[in-house]
């Protein structure tokens, strides 16, 4: 009987174990395409070009979602002008970016990693005053991410990424530059009556 017990606690952890690594990030849309472009791709500056192409796809993607979020969660009008001038920008950068990736034979991502889903789910149930905060922070956090990658990529030997790069660095600051200031201003403590 303990040797049928012990068997059966090993079998039910090593069960666990496999479940657990065979689903975690197996069906991630970004782990998908990455190793995707591992198996295309041996020379290590496409494999970075492509890698820079996967990250920064996720990154629009969320991008886009936050906006369209905050045309339905903020009741502020002038922050929802600003998320659609933030989503258009995006809009034009993924449709660049798509373009860029089929002409390389670069796979991306069309959809969020299952992490970003549920943290934009966490969001989705923020309104007015409460959203406005988490949408700026949303967006500094990103922005913040992106010109980096951007600036390294402005030194890939891809022309084709080099200068699309280049070119949009200009339009992340300055939403960045938007965004620290709406943040700064979300966080301001309301005075007391």
């Amino acid at each position: 009987m303990r040797n049928k017990l012990k068997y059966l606690k090993s079998f039910l952890l090593i069960t666990c174990l496999i479940t657990i690594s065979c689903n975690q990030k197996k069906d991630d849309p970004k782990n998908i395409v990455g190793q995707k472009n591992n198996e295309l791709f041996s020379d290590p500056d496409k494999k970075n070009e492509a890698e820079f192409l996967v990250n920064i796809t996720e990154l629009e993607l969320l991008q886009i979602n936050l906006a369209k979020l905050a045309n339905q969660n903020s009741i502020d009008p002038k922050i929802k002008e600003i998320a659609v001038s933030f989503s258009n920008n995006h809009i034009k950068q993924l449709y660049e970016i798509r373009n860029i990736a089929a002409k390389k034979g670069i796979a991306i991502p069309d959809e969020l990693t299952k992490k970003e889903e549920e943290n934009y789910k966490k969001i989705s149930f923020e309104i007015a005053e409460d959203f406005d905060k988490i949408f700026f922070d949303e967006n500094v956090r990103n922005l913040k991410k992106m010109i980096p990658q951007f600036e390294k990529a402005n030194n890939f030997k891809d022309q084709d990424i080099r200068l699309w790069s280049i070119n949009t660095v200009p339009v992340l600051r300055k939403n960045l530059g938007i965004a620290l200031v709406y943040q700064a201003s979300t966080h301001k403590t309301k005075p007391l009556k």
